[in-house]
């Protein structure tokens, strides 16, 4: 037996991010730096200080453009002076890496708008203004990104940026960053607007396209869905706009877009942080939420005094050393002989497409797999971010390893490049879920014709749905009318049980009873060649209560190593591990994973 560790006897000692004095100003979370926010003077001490070999300058507009007539670089402020701090850094060996928002940021006053342009106040979702504390509990009020003005000198700062890039020689790697945050299951993003601003803007995209409509010779007017989709069209335009800016002014630093997920700054949140109060288990779940979205969680708005610490290790365990190395260093890591990273171990990989239309249609949501997932596999999912599926199909070939993938595609999804992609992934084997429900009659005949051209055999079943099952070596592909299925929502869970069952997968159900648990994934080494893979267990107690499990293992795993326990009992038992865990304890452990 082991003994509790954190309470008595020899505890682990636990890596957390380190506290700096002034934190929350200057060094905010996840190797942040806030270099307005101090003297230059002080620069190189508080970089020593942090220990980071890896630092992130998010760029604030209004530092460097006040006035918007001239773009600062040091002359008028020196805290603007971004060649200096680059050479701080380069003295100390730290690497500095550049996020450009392309939309409100919550962590500047003004959503990052310069006082200028900081023109209408943005509307969320619920029609109510956007506000968000920050991590010195500072309101940042949200102003829209739709007036014209602020597209042209955003143009006019970044041609200035870019040009200074080139000039002084900075050679960090730039990203486009997104903010926004998870409430519920949906990712809002702070580039959403209902405000006046949106409103006009989209009127004269409306009636461009009822223009175009007409030209056509459909008289006409928009329907419902029409104009729901244009306006998801005209946002994301606009969007790309400010993407498409970047890109331009950046060509031999930009690296990609990031899409964050700032912590606590949901309406719930923002109400219970006027008063202090923090809900942990909320936050520590929001975490989970975001990487199975594929959205950087971030904590800069929470001040280091109200971070806890189960949310300081997860933020270690899942952020710092898994996620966001993973978004920083995408060419990087995509190296095979890299044997002591862990990645997050995905299990299954889910597209909806975000066109304003999915989501009036048949969801996954109403389907029931989300909460099957979460019940059997955890947060050990993702979402395909446009990001992701742009690079699918760009690509000839994709890389099937160890994880399996799953991928999940709805009918009415498809259109021709989402069906040549899923005939490719199941061709070079893998493993694909179709919701034939909404699958347009075009794309049912290929599929057919599909079928007969390369011979393949089609075994038909009908269980609460018809289910058609095709093999073509190692690939497969399983259709379903999710349409079809009437299911109460209870008995779903029995339906996605019975589907998955049918593949032949490696894992371990964990009875979560409140827990919180992530699975991640590295290559066995060289003195580990009995394993196939180390898959690594984190499991997080984010309550206030005494919590005990048992672990069953298969016949494909084996314990190989328990680490950074904290406040847990750890015990043996036949055919498995028992753990009981006191309020925020948590540890890890390592399983050697073989076929049998």
């Amino acid at each position: 037996m082991r003994t509790m560790s954190g309470q008595s006897g020899q505890a682990n000692p636990i890596l957390t991010t380190p506290e700096f004095k002034d934190a929350d100003g200057i060094f905010p979370g996840e190797q942040w730096f806030f270099y307005w926010k101090t003297t230059p003077a002080l620069w190189k001490s508080k970089l020593e200080e942090s220990h980071l070999k890896k630092v992130i300058i998010p760029i604030n507009w209004s530092v460097h453009s006040e006035t918007g007539e001239f773009v600062d670089f040091g002359e008028v402020r020196p805290e603007a002076n971004l060649f200096r701090l680059a050479e701080i850094a380069r003295e100390l060996q730290i690497e500095l890496v550049y996020f450009i928002p392309i939309t409100p940021c919550p962590f500047l006053p003004n959503g990052g708008l310069p006082h200028f342009l900081a023109r209408t106040q943005s509307l969320n979702h619920r029609g109510l203004n956007f506000g968000v504390l920050d991590c010195e509990n500072q309101l940042n009020k949200i102003y829209s990104y739709f007036d014209p003005k602020i597209l042209i000198a955003f143009q006019f700062f970044c041609e200035n940026l870019g040009d200074y890039f080139k000039r002084v020689k900075l050679t960090g790697d730039v990203f486009a960053i997104r903010s926004g945050f998870v409430e519920g299951k949906k990712y809002i993003s702070f580039f959403e607007d209902q405000s006046t601003a949106f409103s006009h803007a989209l009127e004269k995209f409306l009636e461009l396209k009822t223009k175009e409509k007409n030209h056509f010779g459909h008289a006409d007017e928009l329907t419902e869905i029409e104009i729901q989709q244009i306006r998801h069209e005209f946002s994301a335009q606009t969007l790309n706009k400010f993407l498409h800016t970047i890109k331009h002014n950046f060509k031999n630093n930009y690296e990609g877009e990031i899409d964050l997920h700032f912590l606590g700054c949901s309406d719930q949140q923002f109400v219970s942080r006027m008063f202090g109060e923090y809900n942990y288990q909320k936050i520590s779940t929001e975490i989970l939420a975001s990487v199975s979205k594929d959205i950087l969680p971030s904590s800069v708005l929470i001040p280091h005094r109200y971070k806890s610490d189960l949310v300081n290790r997860m933020l270690k365990d899942l952020v710092i050393n898994t996620y966001l190395p993973l978004k920083l260093n995408r060419k990087k890591m995509h190296d095979e002989d890299d044997y002591n990273f862990y990645r997050p171990l995905i299990y299954f990989k889910i597209y909806e497409k975000k066109d304003g239309l999915s989501s009036m249609f048949q969801t996954y949501e109403d389907l029931g797999l989300w909460e099957y997932f979460k019940k059997e596999f955890g947060w050990n999912y993702k979402l395909i971010s446009e990001t992701e599926m742009g690079f699918l199909l760009e690509n000839d070939q994709y890389q099937f390893d160890h994880q399996l993938n799953i991928f999940f595609f709805h009918g009415h999804d498809v259109d021709r490049k989402i069906f040549n992609l899923i005939l490719k992934l199941f061709l070079q084997g893998g493993k694909i879920i179709l919701n034939t429900s909404g699958l347009s009659e075009e794309f049912q005949k290929k599929l057919n014709a599909f079928y007969i051209e390369n011979k393949l055999k089609v075994e038909e079943v009908n269980w609460h749905t018809s289910i058609q099952n095709i093999n073509l070596s190692e690939g497969r592909l399983l259709t379903y009318d999710g349409e079809s299925l009437a299911l109460k929502k209870n008995n779903l869970n029995d339906f996605w049980t019975k589907m998955i069952s049918t593949f032949d997968m490696y894992h371990i159900t964990i009875s979560n009873d409140g827990l919180h648990y992530f699975w991640l994934t590295r290559h066995s080494k060289s003195h580990e060649l009995k394993f196939e893979e180390v898959r690594r267990l984190v499991l997080y107690n984010p309550t206030s209560y005494r919590k005990k499990i048992s672990i069953k293992l298969s016949r494909n795993f084996v314990v190989y190593k328990v680490l950074d326990e904290y406040k847990t009992q750890l015990m043996t038992i036949p055919h498995g591990v028992e753990i009981e865990f006191l309020p925020e304890g948590s540890l890890a452990i390592d399983f050697g994973v073989f076929s049998l």
